[in-house]
């Protein structure tokens, strides 16, 4: 309880018990010195994907002064010999550990803890930015990017800051597991939220393909001009699952069966060449047209379920077959983890790098929106 007090009095000065609505203006977020916030990294960049609620953060809001002190208070947790009453030694300079190793092997000392605001326009267009946790360690940079709403989702500043509350519902993490539960547990104290993982299902993933589809038009040239590989995972009901389970057990009783035996198949990727991916979206759009494809609006997929019902023999319509992670050009998007590629603009590219980022815009909003839990 005396932590919990110790934490919450961070974040909540004495003067302002009382709270009251505030403007999310993004030019209070900017940089003093230059008026210019730097952009928050995504691209090249494997994240896990986490969800988080709407953090109190006062009437004050988080000013420069705030943030730093958030920064030393998230540096010495991570420094200290003790998390939570376990000795952790999370810090890989020896503090803890024993053999200095540590939970970040050889990541070596903690150098530097940032914890500010980073421009989103880019990413996401829209002026709100994020707030991005910067961890340098001496061998290794790990991050925490927590994403605003796309403007298309909140159109008015307050229904991204209501009172004393900030809205950054999308939580990206780049660092091993054991730092993740401490970086995770820092926040949920530091700004009175709930951070929890985020799991994509088969509708998310092939609504995110199908936007980059839409966006780029599948070019056959360039740097994202590479094969498409769709990986699907076989979940068979429940009650199928302890039937098989059943007869498996009889027959091993019986001495007929292995008891190694397996279920089957659980998971198979399909790969389609980069030559062939604009013909999958064209023959999914005459599928649509003819009455035989989804009404979701989702061609390129109808056009897969279809070849691999043919020639395949594989019902990718079935329930208990669904999409668990798609690589293409663009990115890598599975049901806990993204990775988004970034490309330079050269201005010869035929319009590509635009197309490409446009995409990824789509791609991040419909994340934040799904982990607001209006998608």
């Amino acid at each position: 309880m005396a932590r919990a007090q110790r934490d919450r009095s961070a974040h909540l000065p004495a003067k302002q018990q009382q709270s009251s609505p505030r403007t999310d203006d993004a030019s209070s977020y900017a940089d003093t010195s230059t008026g210019v916030l730097a952009q928050c990294d995504v691209f090249n960049i494997t994240f896990s994907l986490h969800r988080a609620s709407p953090l109190f953060v006062g009437a004050e809001g988080l000013t420069d002064a705030r943030l730093q002190l958030i920064g030393h208070r998230l540096r010495d947790t991570l420094v200290g010999d003790v998390v939570r009453g376990v000795e952790v030694g999370l810090d890989g300079g020896g503090g803890g550990g024993g053999d200095g190793g540590g939970a970040m092997g050889n990541a070596g000392a903690l150098e530097a803890v940032t914890v500010e605001w980073a421009a989103a326009d880019a990413v996401l267009g829209t002026s709100q930015p994020a707030l991005q946790v910067t961890l340098q360690y001496e061998n290794a940079l790990c991050s925490a990017l927590l994403l605003p709403e796309p403007d298309t989702e909140a159109p008015d500043s307050a229904t991204r800051t209501r009172g004393p509350f900030l809205y950054r519902p999308l939580l990206l993490l780049r660092m091993p597991a054991p730092l993740k539960a401490v970086v995770g547990e820092f926040l949920s104290s530091t700004f009175d939220c709930r951070i929890g993982s985020l799991r994509l299902s088969n509708n998310d993933l092939v609504r995110s393909w199908e936007t980059w589809a839409l966006e780029t038009a599948l070019p056959t040239a360039g740097p994202l001009a590479k094969d498409a590989v769709f990986t699907l995972d076989f979940r068979l009901p429940p009650g199928t699952r302890q039937a098989l389970h059943a007869v498996q057990n009889e027959a091993e009783d019986d001495s007929t069966m292995d008891s190694t035996a397996s279920l089957g198949l659980k998971a198979v990727d399909i790969i389609v060449p980069n030559d062939e991916l604009p013909r999958f979206l064209k023959a999914g759009r005459r599928l649509g047209r003819s009455g035989s494809g989804n009404a979701a609006g989702r061609p390129f997929t109808d056009a897969l379920v279809h070849y691999a019902k043919q020639h395949l023999a594989l019902d990718m319509a079935n329930p208990a077959v669904s999409v668990t992670r798609i690589a293409c050009g663009g990115f890598v998007l599975s049901e806990s983890r993204m990775k988004v590629f970034g490309i330079a603009s050269t201005g010869l590219d035929g319009g590509y790098a635009s197309r490409h980022l446009l995409a990824v815009r789509h791609l991040l909003g419909n994340l934040v929106i799904r982990a607001k839990g209006a998608g």
